[in-house]
């Protein structure tokens, strides 16, 4: 994905796969997300220096992103780091009990928030032949957060 550059002007240099340049532009193109990580990608594109990409200058990134100079080499920095680190990993010996690394995900990670609620009256039981009256107020007793980690692959929940 990158090569440390020989020009001091660009210390990481951004070379993007097929599928990696691909990832990025369905980031860009989603309608929902956050602004801020549309136009990361849409840096990471313009700093493509592969095949299939347009090797912008960072003034004219900048330019059409309004992301500062600084913040691009420190996003590019970014990337580097993450592809070197998935490449150490990827040489280094698999987890016991495994022959290779998968990019199977080796532990999930969900979380919940709920209200905590009860009821502002209590019911009334329906009489026979009409129809249950329900009412819907409430009273909100609180929060809570909660969180399930998952080792799918050690057959763990």
């Amino acid at each position: 994905m990158c090569t440390i550059g020989q020009v001091p002007a660009k210390l990481y240099r951004i070379k993007l796969s097929k599928s990696e340049r691909h990832e990025l532009e369905a980031h860009r193109d989603q309608k929902r997300g956050k602004a801020s990580g549309i136009m990361r990608a849409v840096a990471l594109l313009l700093s493509d220096e592969g095949p299939h990409g347009s090797a912008m200058k960072d003034a004219d990134i900048q330019a059409q992103t309004g992301i500062s100079i600084r913040n691009l080499e420190r996003l590019r920095l970014r990337c580097c780091e993450i592809h070197a680190r998935i490449t150490q990993l990827a040489c280094s010996k698999p987890p016991v009990g495994h022959a290779r690394w998968t990019l199977r995900p080796l532990v999930c990670l969900d979380e919940f928030a709920k209200q905590l609620l009860s009821e502002a009256r209590n019911p009334v039981a329906a009489i026979p032949g009409h129809l249950a009256r329900e009412d819907y107020e409430y009273v909100r007793e609180g929060s809570v957060s909660g969180f399930m980690i998952a080792m799918p692959h050690f057959g763990k929940t």
